[in-house]
């Protein structure tokens, strides 16, 4: 890819963020993503994604840089757990401190609860890269035997999941914010609670 297309591909998807964000999902055209991002002809953009769906994707993991992490975390499966999990759980709470990205989750929750499902790219994509790496890191770690054996699908959403208050109050309950509880401290504990109840039994 040239300069000019380089350029061109990041004009499109900061256009699509724009609309994304003001008009939601649906709102959104190929036309008026066009037209903000000052090119002609709407067609253009399939050149560099082929429909709405993988355009919304690509602006996802601009937004989110843990996504385009994942895979370099692959080469950090021996690391001890509290040291992985803290990264994976930094890097994902890292995400709510933009304002684009909240802009954008706000889009998409708001599509969740209109009964929508704006894109597979959250169902089939976002999610289960997460937990597909998560689930192998714990899988490993009992193999080392620094873990107790136990069922990694459930383990997997459950550290998940105490990690989503901590991202909601950034994005859509600023209220859970008046305890003063930063991401370090949530974070911290929320892996003392996690490890202690997955010690290797003496």
């Amino acid at each position: 890819m040239t300069d000019e297309q380089q350029q061109r591909r990041e004009a499109i998807l900061e256009a699509a963020r724009a609309e994304f964000a003001e008009k939601g999902f649906r709102g959104a055209t190929i036309k008026s993503i066009a037209a903000r991002a000052q090119i002609q002809s709407p067609a253009l953009i399939y050149w560099y994604f082929p429909n709405k769906d993988a355009l919304l994707e690509a602006v996802m993991q601009v937004q989110m840089p843990i996504l385009q992490n994942m895979q370099s975390l692959d080469g950090l499966f021996d690391l001890e757990p509290r040291q992985l999990l803290g990264l994976l759980a930094k890097g994902y709470l890292q995400a709510g401190d933009n304002p684009r990205t909240v802009q954008m989750m706000r889009v998409l929750l708001g599509e969740m609860l209109l009964g929508r499902n704006p894109t597979e790219v959250i169902n089939q994509q976002i999610v289960p890269q997460i937990k597909q790496f998560l689930e192998g890191y714990l899988i490993h770690q009992i193999q080392l035997g620094r873990i107790r054996q136990h069922d990694t699908r459930a383990s997997t959403r459950a550290f998940m999941g105490m990690l989503m208050p901590q991202m909601l109050s950034k994005v859509i309950l600023p209220s859970l914010q008046a305890d003063g509880l930063t991401d370090d401290e949530h974070i911290a504990t929320i892996i003392d609670i996690f490890l202690n109840g997955l010690k290797p039994e003496e």
